[in-house]
Order: C-alpha cells, then structure tokens, then sequence
C-alpha cells in the first residue's frame, strides 16, 4: 500500500498524472506554476499488485480532491 504524506496541496496542484511502468508508479502533480513528481519503486510495494496499487491510488487522489488521471507508460510500446 503506497502512503499519502506530503503531498502538495490540491489548490496548488490541482491535477495529478499516475503513470506505471516497469520498475515504478510516478505521480505527477501539476499546477499553474509547479510541478511535483513522486517516484514509488514497485519492490516497495511488497507483495502488492502494482496495477491494484496504482488504481487504488487513482480513486484515492481523487477522492482527496485532486483531478486524477492515467497516463500511459512512455516508454511501453505503443
């Protein structure tokens, strides 16, 4: 289960990417004069599922207030 601490606030950066690649779910947070990216490595997740844990974390950035999204793995073949 990834941990929600220190995260910027959601009137500063109102929108958030969850991106999951191979090695690691990045978040991106974004505001009109900043951007904030967060870097949780998939071995600490422990045995969770890194699909599970990156949908759990969409719902709960949204549900945070934040205006959460997907994004796709840039460097997955399209």
């Amino acid at each position: 289960m990834i941990r929600l601490t220190g995260l910027p606030p959601p009137s500063r950066c109102p929108d958030v990417a969850v991106v999951r690649g191979e090695e690691r779910i990045v978040i991106i947070f974004s505001g009109p004069d900043r951007e904030v990216r967060m870097d949780v490595e998939h071995r600490l997740l422990g045995d969770a599922d890194p699909e599970a844990e990156e949908l759990r974390l969409l719902a709960r950035l949204g549900e945070m207030g934040y205006r959460a999204t997907r994004a796709p793995d840039p460097g997955a073949d399209a």
